[in-house]
């Protein structure tokens, strides 16, 4: 990792936790409170940012604006822990926004239960085993995979803060 990228997520780091959780973290106040409102609203959003709060991954949320959904990168691995990056779409409607935001962390959790993923190849390596492969992605336009768990949790979080369900044209979850 380029010595800038490591000291931006430093200083990130020191800067920019969620006040209830250290693993899950922004550079953007709105995205904070987004997901502070997110874990108040949604058990299952709240459960899957304890579950990080207890791995060894650190999870950035960043905004995006005209991307349609989000996804997730890896960053780096140190021994103090795995770092992923989540960028999102901001633009989205509240419920849209959190249910992607969910689904993403559930793909962190995935990570956090997987200790072999250690960089971007293991992460490929790994999603190819039993996720299922989708268009490139991001701004580097790596491989982009899929799980049903996180295409679920997108679903439940959207239906726990909406009280209805996701709408018959879905929710996109991937730019």
């Amino acid at each position: 990792m380029h010595a800038a990228c490591a000291l931006t997520l430093l200083l990130a780091a020191a800067l920019s936790a969620l006040p209830t959780s250290a693993h899950v973290r922004s550079t953007d106040r709105r995205l904070i409170d987004w997901i502070q409102e997110g874990r108040r609203r949604s058990p299952t959003l709240g459960t899957l940012v304890d579950v990080i709060e207890a791995s060894d991954v650190f999870v950035y949320v960043e905004p995006a604006r005209r991307i349609g959904g989000g996804y997730l990168q890896f960053v780096d691995a140190t021994p103090h822990g795995r770092y992923v990056r989540v960028t999102v779409d901001v633009e989205l409607d509240a419920p849209h926004l959190l249910a992607v935001i969910a689904h993403e962390l559930r793909h962190a959790v995935e990570i956090a239960e997987a200790p072999a993923i250690v960089d971007a190849m293991s992460l490929e390596s790994y999603y190819a085993g039993f996720g299922a492969r989708r268009r490139r992605c991001g701004r580097d336009r790596t491989a982009c995979y899929e799980t049903a768990a996180a295409m679920q949790t997108t679903a439940l979080v959207f239906r726990e803060i909406c009280g209805r369900s996701v709408p018959p044209d879905g929710l996109r979850t991937d730019p």
